[in-house]
């Protein structure tokens, strides 16, 4: 079976047209995310909805709904894995965190909150378009330490997001190894497509430890991430 995070990337991650990708739903409206770039990885301006093709088990569906998303406010979530697979590698989804924000958000127009989450226990950034708050954040020292409730984490931020309005992206950092949830891992997936949540993973492990398992795990202490309320 996949890691989650190879399989968010392949289901939620950016879709180039090239591709041909294949969607499969029973209800009467799909919701479709679509990002086009040029084989060196450029966007592409300028489409309009006489440019795309959907196709159901090979015969064309109508659009009915078509809009450029490019304008509309962001809310993201950074998805940070502190369990102690990751301890070597906190500097690393630091860094990253960091310039995820500086390059990515725009000063009052989008916001970001950040879920820190191992085992151990999960707190937040509640959403902020604060960059120096975003980085304060990022800078302090972490908690590390634990397992990973992956899964729980992605189900969390899921929730949240679903709150919000415009586009809403999850960005998560780490090994990508449930160690620990409760939720499993078509719970996530169906929580991230209820909330029209894009999940982007960012894989970041330690080069030299082994790689976790689910079959043997760091003991679990109490359970973590609890449903937003």
């Amino acid at each position: 079976m996949p890691h989650l995070a190879q399989y968010l990337a392949c289901s939620f991650g950016s879709l180039l047209l090239a591709q041909d990708p294949t969607f499969r739903s029973d209800v009467e409206l799909v919701n479709l995310q679509v990002d086009v770039r040029s084989k060196s990885g450029a966007p592409v301006q300028g489409l309009s909805q006489q440019d795309f093709t959907v196709f159901e088990n090979g015969r064309p569906k109508p659009i009915t709904h078509f809009s450029k998303n490019s304008e509309l406010p962001i809310s993201l979530a950074l998805l940070i894995d502190l369990s102690g697979s990751q301890n070597v590698v906190l500097q690393e989804e630091r860094d990253t965190s960091l310039a995820f924000v500086k390059q990515v958000m725009r000063h009052e127009q989008d916001a970001a909150m950040i879920l820190f989450f191992n085992n151990l226990g999960a707190y937040r950034l509640d959403f902020t378009s604060s960059h120096e708050k975003l980085k304060k954040a990022l800078t302090e020292p972490w908690p590390g330490g634990g397992s990973t409730p992956l899964f729980d984490a992605v189900v969390t931020g899921s929730r949240i997001l679903a709150t919000r309005t415009g586009r809403k992206p999850m960005i998560v950092l780490s090994d990508g190894v449930d160690t620990s949830s409760f939720a499993r891992e078509h719970t996530a997936i169906e929580a991230a497509q209820a909330a029209n949540v894009v999940v982007y993973s960012i894989v970041i492990r330690d080069p030299f430890a082994g790689i976790p398992s689910a079959s043997n795990p760091p003991p679990r202490r109490q359970p973590v991430v609890p449903p937003c309320p």
